[in-house]
């Protein structure tokens, strides 16, 4: 098991985030500093990437389309940032919000040319990580450890995303490649809501048809 969140839990970070921004309305490289966190939490939450992953997102990493139903989507490519056993090169749809979000941070960024980084400074430098912000986020809203003691950090976010999309009836395979690990790890990771998923599938009823009432024949 990894530290998550329920989704009341993440409805509550969201709301502070947004509480946060208005708070630094009034100051603008803290406001773009705090629009930049909150992205990142956005995000991560809705692309189920690895937190130094989508730390190094250039803008020509982001492909918008339309899908054959119509409908507006965007591809992201991830990067090589380390060890390839545990971040896998790889192009996949997050869900659709994400451009919304990604578009949101063009707006305010001070250069977003094809190959410049996506979250960088008030200065333009990239950023490193937002380990210790995150905790301390989690520590205001009393979230610093899950029901079982899990430790929340920004890799909760990733196990959030996984989380509601297995709950939803993602399949394990194509979870496993959108999020670049191994099938074998979703389902040692998500055991318990993959067998929860089971358990529906093996126990539901059959739904009973009503009676039909058997009517005499008409008399001629």
């Amino acid at each position: 098991r990894r530290g998550t969140f329920t989704n009341e839990e993440w409805k509550s970070i969201y709301t502070a985030l947004r509480a946060l921004v208005k708070r630094k309305a009034n100051n603008r490289s803290l406001l773009y500093s705090m629009q930049m966190f909150r992205h990142f939490c956005l995000i991560m939450a809705n692309a189920g990437t690895r937190p130094n992953e989508l730390l190094h997102v250039k803008w020509s990493d982001i492909t918008p389309y339309i899908d054959e139903d119509g409908e507006q989507q965007m591809e992201l490519r991830i990067r090589d940032v380390g060890d390839p056993r545990k971040h896998r090169p790889r192009s996949y749809p997050p869900l659709p919000v994400c451009l919304d979000y990604f578009n949101r941070l063009r707006a305010i960024h001070h250069d977003p040319s094809p190959e410049n980084y996506v979250f960088v400074t008030w200065r333009g430098e990239q950023i490193r990580g937002y380990a210790t912000r995150f905790s301390n986020l989690m520590k205001d809203l009393d979230l610093y450890v899950d029901a079982e003691g899990q430790k929340r950090t920004p890799y909760s976010l990733r196990h959030y995303y996984a989380t509601t999309r297995l709950e939803h009836g993602a399949d394990p395979y194509l979870l496993s490649q959108f999020m670049g690990t191994s099938l074998a790890m979703i389902e040692k990771t998500y055991a318990h809501i993959l067998n929860r998923r089971a358990a529906k599938a093996v126990n539901q009823r059959r739904s009973r048809k009503p009676k039909q009432s058997v009517q005499s024949p008409a008399k001629s």
